[in-house]
């Protein structure tokens, strides 16, 4: 099964923008929750990026689904899928 996060993005101060990602996040937000969440964080203005930029708007959310295809694996207790001369 496809793993799904939830992607936010928000405005920032200087007029950049930022992501935050979540992982095992519910899957029925429905935007309105989303929305009313991520207003409050901008409120809080307890957000900030790395470089000092802090929240100041809403913009977008999502959730994204993403998919594994291993194409080798030296971890497991199989051969079957190593990569050679490991």
């Amino acid at each position: 099964m496809p793993a799904k996060k939830l992607v936010l993005e928000f405005t920032t101060s200087g007029g950049g923008t930022t992501t935050m990602t979540l992982d095992d996040v519910k899957q029925n937000l429905d935007k309105g929750t989303i929305g009313a969440a991520m207003q409050a964080m901008v409120n809080s203005a307890a957000f900030a990026t790395s470089k000092g930029a802090t929240y100041t708007g809403v913009g977008s959310a999502k959730y994204v689904e993403t998919t594994d295809t291993v194409l080798f694996d030296n971890t497991n207790t199989g051969t079957e899928d190593d990569y050679p001369g490991a």
